[in-house]
């Protein structure tokens, strides 16, 4: 069953993964991050406390509720689904550490 690991010593797959949650969690976060740092620019610009009630950015973050719904699943799929990945190799890894250690102590 286990003969080869499927992301652990698997640059490529790791890189691709990465990127792919990182878009992910990017795109679901877009509103609540473009609406906070525009409001610390708005803030820093005029010297005025900003928040949603005087600030045409502070409805931004709101919308972070839609985008969580849209990209938020496929993020915790694909976050799951590399956990497990992780999860096997790892297993795979301690398996064949032992199946080598039994070999090397039939040997001596």
């Amino acid at each position: 069953m286990f003969t080869k690991t499927v992301l652990i010593r698997r640059k490529p797959r790791l890189l691709v993964i990465g990127i792919v949650l990182g878009i992910l969690a990017a795109l679901a976060f877009s509103p609540l991050l473009l609406g906070m740092v525009m409001m610390t620019i708005e803030e820093a610009a005029t010297g005025k406390n900003v928040g949603e009630h005087n600030s045409v950015w502070g409805v931004l973050p709101w919308l972070t509720i839609g985008t969580m719904v849209i990209f938020g699943g496929p993020l915790l799929i694909v976050l799951k689904l590399t956990l497990l990945g992780l999860f096997y190799d790892a297993i795979f890894i301690v398996l064949k550490r032992k199946k080598e250690k039994i070999y090397s102590n039939d040997l001596d």
